[in-house]
């Protein structure tokens, strides 16, 4: 009687075991997969942010500060553009009215 009640333990023990193997195995491919998803969706954004900052480069090329700053000779408007925080301001893609002087 004894030797049927250790058999049917370490056969309880065993199935159980098994059991618990494929949860483990089931939750690491869960956790696997969120991984993925998440390293995709980084990637996703790193790509926008670059594509973001490229845009705003090329915007700085050819806006009013953008051009000032390429020319040597408006160091003064730059360093006014600089110091007023209307640098940024500038460079957004809109129409702008600039009067000079000749």
């Amino acid at each position: 009687m004894n030797t049927i009640l250790e058999t049917v333990m370490c056969m309880l023990f065993v199935a159980i075991t098994a059991c618990n193997d494929g949860r483990k195995e089931k939750e690491q491919m869960k956790m696997e997969a969120g991984k993925k998803e998440m390293e995709a969706k980084e990637k996703k954004e790193m790509e926008m942010k670059k594509m973001e900052e490229e845009r705003k480069a090329i915007a700085m090329k050819n806006c009013i500060a953008g051009k000032a700053m390429a020319t040597e000779y408006l160091f003064t408007l730059v360093a006014a553009l600089i110091v007023a925080d209307l640098a940024n301001m500038l460079s957004e893609p809109v129409d702008f009215t600039v009067f000079t002087i000749k």
